[in-house]
């Protein structure tokens, strides 16, 4: 199984359960150093080392389900995303969207 955590890129949105976040590759934390990766959002982060090779943590609610292509629009960056902008998805609901997360796990 291919480790997800090492096809993460800065800038991709991280949609789970919680919410949608920004991922941030090589980041430095205050209270827990360097990290690989963080995910924040508006209420805070997550940090890398919380995650498996999957993008599954042990509390579901933060796993990732999906990643997405982010857009700037205008003057602000919004935690917004568009189906065609898939990466990878946990769950996929059809065919597409299927080779399109196959092709990220490869």
């Amino acid at each position: 199984m291919v480790d997800l955590r090492k096809k993460l890129r800065s800038g991709m949105i991280a949609v789970t359960p919680a919410g949608s976040y920004l991922v941030l590759t090589d980041c430095e934390t205050a209270n827990y150093g360097s990290q690989d990766f963080c995910i924040i959002g508006p209420d805070g982060f997550m940090i890398g080392s919380n995650y498996d090779e999957n993008l599954s943590t042990i509390l579901g609610i933060c796993s990732i389900k999906a990643l997405y292509r982010s857009t700037v629009n205008g003057l602000t960056y919004e935690m917004k995303y568009k189906d065609k902008d898939l990466i990878w998805t946990r769950d996929p609901k059809n065919l597409k969207e299927l080779i399109i997360s196959r092709r990220f796990s490869k």
